[in-house]
């Protein structure tokens, strides 16, 4: 079995990240961000109409050079890339591919719990109902952002850029004969896209373990002088977010009493207007005593002021009359001319009145 395939070196391959995403978690943004500067990232930028190269250290960046996509022929920009590359003597830390922000999909998404510890798995699994993609179409980076206020599920952003977008200058770049270490979106994102199978190992065990061992002693030294007062703004911006959360509840309660007197004045409201109109049961019964054995409806609507009948009788003119003579109803009317019946012997009749109001009837 190969040393690469081995169970041991992945397993600690992992155990590796862990600890390193640990230790930086200990270290004050402070120190990180002017760690940050020094860094120098080699950066391939792929935009719509050509390929740009360039350095960073910090906020400050050098153009290297600029090249046409290599959509259809990576070896030629691979040949242009490895002579801007060799131009810096390997005078960099960290080579990335970085697409512009118009090119990437951001979605906020909420996770079980459960998944905390397999992010990335669980995301994955999910992605074309996420995203308009499969998994396999794009590259993805997914961050925790804590849990939300129910405590149930996790908040994760989620970044995507779809591979083909990214494809062609991973081509060129390996046919110059170099592997990036990121795929990110321009201008700051959830981080690296580029999944860890992908990412180049840039040292064996031993420069693994020196570079803990380093970092150890960075993270101790800092740590004396820096976290008693990084503690200190934690529990200050956990007491702010307490208090932001009380905030909100008492504007939770206070919206609710809101709701709650408004739908006392709409019950008021309906128990005035239904006190003001006749009863539905009042108007079927009358409706029963003054239609003819010759006549039958077949809809019957009532809607705020307004009736409507629907239905067939011999007579349309005597069956209007009969209607407009209910103490109930006001305004009767055809609302639609009267046509002959097909399957019964009569006409078709369509009738609306008015509801009477309380001296028209109405109990």
């Amino acid at each position: 079995m190969a040393v690469a395939d081995s169970p041991l070196l992945a397993l600690s391959g992992r155990f590796w990240r862990w600890w390193t995403g640990e230790l930086r978690a200990l270290v004050p943004a402070r120190v990180r961000l002017t760690l940050a500067r020094w860094r120098r990232t080699l950066a391939l930028h792929v935009g719509d109409g050509e390929w740009t190269l360039s350095l960073h250290r910090g906020e400050r960046r050098r153009e290297l050079g600029s090249l046409p996509p290599a959509d259809a022929d990576p070896e030629t920009a691979g040949t242009a890339l490895r002579e801007m590359i060799r131009g810096t003597a390997g005078s960099y830390d960290a080579l990335a591919v970085r697409v512009p922000a118009s090119r990437a999909l951001h979605r906020t998404t909420h996770l079980p719990r459960a998944v905390r510890g397999n992010l990335v798995e669980a995301v994955g699994y999910d992605m074309d109902r996420q995203t308009p993609f499969t998994a396999d179409e794009v590259y993805y980076a997914v961050a925790d952002r804590g849990p939300d206020t129910s405590g149930e599920q996790i908040v994760t952003d989620l970044e995507v850029v779809r591979r083909a977008d990214v494809d062609p200058a991973l081509a060129a770049l390996t046919a110059a004969g170099f592997t990036p270490d990121r795929v990110e979106v321009a201008g700051g994102g959830t981080g690296n896209l580029l999944p860890p199978e992908m990412r180049p190992d840039r040292g064996g065990p031993a420069r693994r373990l020196t570079a803990l061992a380093a970092a150890v002693a960075l993270v101790l030294g800092t740590a004396a002088a820096y976290l008693p007062i990084h503690q200190l703004q934690t529990e200050l911006a956990r007491t702010e977010r307490k208090l932001e959360t009380v905030k909100r509840q008492a504007e939770t309660v206070q919206a609710l009493r809101s709701r709650a007197e408004t739908l006392r004045a709409r019950a008021s409201d309906l128990v005035t207007r239904k006190q003001q109109q006749p009863m539905v049961t009042e108007l079927v019964a009358e409706l029963t005593r003054t239609l003819p054995y010759s006549a039958f409806l077949s809809t019957l609507q009532v809607d705020r002021q307004q009736v409507t009948l629907k239905g067939y009788a011999r007579n349309a003119s005597t069956l209007i009359g009969q209607l407009a003579n209910m103490p109930q109803l006001t305004n009767v009317r055809f609302a639609a001319p009267v046509t002959e019946a097909s399957r019964v012997a009569g006409v078709r009749v369509h009738i609306v009145a008015d509801m009477a109001g309380p001296a028209g009837g109405a109990s």
